[in-house]
């Protein structure tokens, strides 16, 4: 372990790499030249055998700290590893093969300094290829209901873009769970929101990159099933009233996964079975938090994301009957605009 300052410092960052030689200068740098640089650095090599070690020896920074796993334990065993050595009050996350923009920490930790109540706060990311070259963005939930909301059956996160507030894992003793690998993330959001409120800054603040490598490309599968597990318990723990199923949540989960883009329609009948399950969920969920129910960003984005399932096939009568369900769940003063709104934006819809 390389040695370090006596000095206790306001963040600790995390970040585990195996195997990331292609990627690894490039994160650690947009690290070590945050604009905030009160932090200690967390390097743990998960007994890479492609040099990585060496290219992490070679950073002299006093604010490293460098572990190399004899043997490898596991990305999630590697994290809690990070977790039990880090020493500020806040924890941040980065991965090997992802980087940073320069502000990024600085304005995480004045949100956090400023909202005591917030115990993680996330921001909007790039998304980048293997060459680095952006090929999208993504903005994430931004307030503490909309992180609720899309909680319940999608995580809400961008995991390596995330700082929390240490003293919520210290003092519910919390860590990430290796056997929900590899959805491990969004176990733990789940459980830190239990106890505190989330936030995802507006920003992108972060370039998330994808490769085929990635653990969500290499373990897809068992990702989502994972996911649905997790899904699960949590909407379980949320309102013991309502009786959901595995199944039940296999099926919900396409709603709000689709993407006309890439994915053919969904069938009619999905649709007509599975969306009053849906929108019972979301006045479960406006009961439970009555202010939801006034947040436009919310009720904007869960109607498009329910209208976009209809198309092609808004013609077709059972989906006309489902859809008359969502006019009944929705406040009128709030659907004409809305409905504007998506079809301006997805002219195609109407040709």
């Amino acid at each position: 372990m390389q040695s370090t300052s006596n000095t206790i410092p306001t963040l600790s960052v995390i970040l585990p790499s195996y195997n990331a030689i292609f990627f690894l200068e490039n994160s650690i740098t947009s690290i070590l030249n945050q604009t905030f640089s009160d932090f200690e650095l967390i390097l743990i090599d998960n007994a890479s055998s492609d040099g990585s070690d060496q290219l992490l020896r070679h950073f002299k920074d006093p604010r490293i700290r460098l572990i190399i796993n004899e043997s490898n334990i596991g990305y999630t065993r590697s994290l809690n590893k990070g977790l039990a050595l880090a020493r500020g009050r806040y924890v941040a996350r980065m991965d090997a093969d992802d980087f940073s923009l320069k502000t990024r920490f600085e304005k995480q930790i004045q949100f956090l300094e400023s909202n005591p109540d917030y115990g993680i706060v996330g921001c909007s990311y790039h998304v980048i290829d293997a060459k680095g070259s952006l090929i999208g963005t993504q903005r994430m939930p931004k307030s503490d209901l909309e992180i609720r909301w899309k909680n319940l059956l999608l995580c809400p996160f961008c995991h390596p873009s995330v700082m929390i507030r240490k003293s919520i894992l210290d003092t519910h003793q919390l860590t990430f769970d290796v056997t929900k690998e590899p959805a491990e993330d969004y176990d733990l959001w789940s459980k830190i929101i239990d106890h505190s409120l989330g936030y995802n800054l507006p920003e992108k603040l972060f370039h998330y990159r994808i490769h085929g490598n990635n653990e969500s490309t290499l373990r897809a599968q068992e990702q989502e099933r994972q996911i649905e597990c997790i899904s699960l318990q949590h909407i379980q723990h949320s309102f013991p009233s309502l009786l959901i199923t595995p199944q039940m949540i296999h099926k919900l989960r396409p709603l709000l996964t689709f993407d006309q883009g890439q994915k053919k329609p969904l069938h009619p009948d999905m649709i007509r079975e599975n969306l009053p399950l849906y929108l019972r969920l979301w006045k479960l969920f406006i009961k439970k938090y009555p202010k939801a129910s006034k947040n436009k960003m919310i009720e904007e984005q869960t109607f498009k994301d329910l209208l976009i399932l209809f198309h092609p096939s808004l013609r077709k009568t059972a989906s006309i009957k489902v859809l008359l369900q969502l006019f009944f769940t929705f406040p009128r003063s709030f659907l004409s605009s809305a409905i504007h709104s998506f079809f301006q934006k997805n002219k195609r819809f109407s040709d």
